[in-house]
This record gives C-alpha cells, sequence and structure tokens, in this order.
C-alpha cells in the first residue's frame, strides 16, 4: 500500500527514568500521533503500523496475516487492548484481591474506568488520516493523556477494532514473568517442556508483546529477551499450520 521510511532526528527531551504522567511522557504521546499524521500526508501511504518501543515484534503484527480472520482493510483503526478478562495459565482475572501473580487483576495496577474504549496506543494500525487529525484537534487539556484522548474520540462514530489478546498482548494481562518462571521450574535454564499447554498453545499465535506494565527499563528488556528466547525454543511445538502462516519475525536493520 506504499511506505515511508525514513530517519529523522527528533528531540522530544527524553531521559532514563521517564516518570509515568510526567510532562515529558505525555509530549511523547502525542508526538507519536503527529508522526503518524506526517507519514499518512504522504500521497501514496494509506495505513500506518505504530509500535512503541516497549513492545517485543514475535510476528507479523497484521492480524489477517496471523490468523486471517480480521477484514482490517475495512476499519479506520486496528489497536492493542488495554486489558483482558482472562490472564494466561487458563487463570480468570476474578478480583483486584487476587494474590498469585497468575490470577492478579488489571483493576490492581490501574484504573479501567477512563479506558472507555478498552484501547492502548501502544500497537496501532492506523488508516484513516481524518481520524487522527480529528484526535489532534482536540484541544490538550492540561495534563490529558494521549491515550485517554483516542478512548473518547474512537468512541464518535469511527471504525475500530480490538485486536486478540491472543494476538497483540499486554504485560497487564499475559503475565510473561509467571510463564517465564514456569518455563525455569526445572533450572535457571529456560525449559518449554515446563510451560503449561495452554500459555504454549498461546505463545504460538503470539505476535507483538507490550511490556507497558513493567515499571522499569531493566525489567522491560530482560522480559522481552526471555520470552523471545522461550518463544523460539517452543516453535517447533507449535502446529505446522501456523508456523506456515506466520513464522516468527526475523529484526532487519534495512531501510527501503
Amino acid at each position: 500500500e506504499g511506505s515511508l521510511c525514513t530517519r529523522l532526528d527528533i528531540q522530544i527531551g527524553l531521559s532514563n527514568g521517564l516518570d509515568f504522567m510526567s510532562a515529558g511522557f505525555l509530549d511523547i504521546g502525542w508526538t507519536k500521533l503527529e508522526l503518524i499524521e506526517l507519514a499518512m500526508r504522504v500521497p501514496t501511504v494509506s495505513a500506518v503500523l505504530w509500535v512503541d518501543a516497549d513492545v517485543l515484534i514475535v510476528r507479523n503484527p497484521l492480524p489477517a496475516a496471523a490468523d486471517g480472520s480480521i477484514a482490517w482493510p475495512s476499519y479506520d483503526l486496528l489497536h492493542q487492548r488495554e486489558w483482558d478478562l482472562h490472564g494466561w495459565s487458563g487463570q480468570p482475572l476474578p478480583s483486584a484481591t487476587a494474590t498469585s501473580e497468575a490470577d492478579q487483576d488489571i483493576s490492581s495496577i490501574i484504573d479501567v474506568s477512563p479506558f472507555v474504549a478498552n484501547l492502548n496506543t501502544g500497537v496501532l494500525l492506523v488508516r484513516s488520516r481524518p481520524f487522527v487529525t480529528a484526535l489532534l484537534r482536540r484541544a490538550r487539556a492540561e495534563g490529558e493523556w494521549e491515550q485517554l484522548a483516542m478512548n473518547k474520540e474512537v468512541l464518535r462514530g469511527w471504525r475500530r477494532h480490538g485486536v486478540s489478546e491472543s494476538i497483540w498482548a499486554s504485560a497487564c494481562w499475559i503475565h510473561a514473568t509467571f510463564v517465564l518462571k514456569q518455563a525455569r521450574r526445572s533450572g535457571g535454564a529456560l525449559n518449554c517442556g515446563a510451560v503449561p499447554r495452554h500459555d504454549l498453545e498461546r505463545l504460538c499465535t503470539l505476535s507483538t508483546f507490550h511490556t507497558n506494565c513493567l515499571k522499569d527499563e531493566r525489567t522491560k528488556k530482560e522480559n522481552m529477551l526471555a520470552l523471545r528466547e522461550l518463544i523460539n525454543q517452543c516453535e517447533p511445538l507449535c502446529p505446522p499450520e501456523k508456523r506456515r502462516k506466520n513464522p516468527i519475525w526475523q529484526p532487519s536493520t534495512t531501510c527501503h
């Protein structure tokens, strides 16, 4: 559908330890939308896939390539879900009083009530420039978070879809640290054989993993690297048809 590959020198005041909801944090969110809108000004670009820096790309993020169940060209926006009703290891998320990591309710981590569209901006497939333009026209209320603004705007008649948690996953409810602990039960090394069957099935469909509920950079990086190692190890156990349909993605530094 056309592509835009460019290298931009943008100064947005980044620093290690940027606090959640700080002025710098909020500026990054709005800059994200400005960059998406800028890319969509190019006549040959009709869609933009945005992936945050703390997202692990496992397989092709486009759901149509992942399972063929979503006619994504018919939507203005595809997005990662902010929260999910079920965790991994076959466990529901029953209440904020849950004690085990596998059963932890997302509401014990973050207030889900402002996320009226159940939308997280960590992974976005944007196909409508008018949607982004309308969003940017909204006055930036003091301290407003672009993610909350998008949750409101998308309900104003735009066509949108929250991608399945088995494809675009979040650290808020994938509980990757729990899965990795299970994989290390027999020792320090990761062991795919120790992963519960339910989690193994999800590892076979996972396309992206957003480390949004992991607080510091080191923890994010450790989980992303370990999860990629585990998925590579478990890949031969996935059904052949799933391996053929959407193989594990190999990163490239080529800009073309």
